[in-house]
This record gives C-alpha cells, sequence and structure tokens, in this order.
C-alpha cells in the first residue's frame, strides 16, 4: 500500500505475495487432507474442492516459475544499477 499510495514500482512485490501466498494456501490444504486421511480427499467434506482452489490459485496471474523469473530479473537489474537489491526484494525507509 505504501508504494502505491507514494507511486513507486510495486510489480515485485505482487509476485512475491502471489508466490507465497499460493504455495502457503496449498500446503495449508494439503495438511488438512493428510490430517483426514481417505476422507480429506473425497468429496464428503470441503477439502476436496479447496485444494483444487488451491491449485488453480497458483496458475492465476502467471506459474510460480513466472513470477519467480520475474523477482529474480528486477533483482539483477536493480543490483546493476544502484549496487543493491533493495529496490527490488520490497525495502521500505522506516
Amino acid at each position: 500500500a505504501y508504494k502505491i499510495d507514494n507511486g513507486d514500482d510495486f510489480k515485485s512485490e505482487v509476485s512475491m505475495a502471489k508466490h507465497f501466498v499460493a504455495n502457503s494456501l496449498n500446503r495449508i490444504i494439503d495438511r488438512a487432507i493428510q490430517v483426514h486421511g481417505a476422507l480429506g480427499y473425497s468429496t464428503d467434506t470441503p477439502l476436496a474442492h479447496m485444494f483444487q482452489q488451491a491449485r488453480w490459485a497458483r496458475f492465476a496471474d502467471g506459474a510460480d516459475e513466472v513470477h519467480q523469473m520475474r523477482i529474480a530479473q528486477r533483482s539483477i537489474k536493480a543490483w546493476t544499477d544502484t549496487g543493491s537489491t533493495s529496490r527490488a526484494t520490497g525495502d521500505l525507509p522506516i
């Protein structure tokens, strides 16, 4: 929100958030299915649908690899331009 409010580039933050949230959701639902055993994978519980949605979330707005590549490209460019990756990795003034 800080970068948006100040007109700064926030593409890296979007890529980082998308990657982290989608993968966290996938791990959480997978763990819940594991805890419930075969019933967790059954359509008798909402977990099967949640797993389907969690898997879809990893592809929405680009696959994980695309976001990782974008973050890496921005980090390399920031390092080349300034000698620091802080501009590309979400560091904000305190």
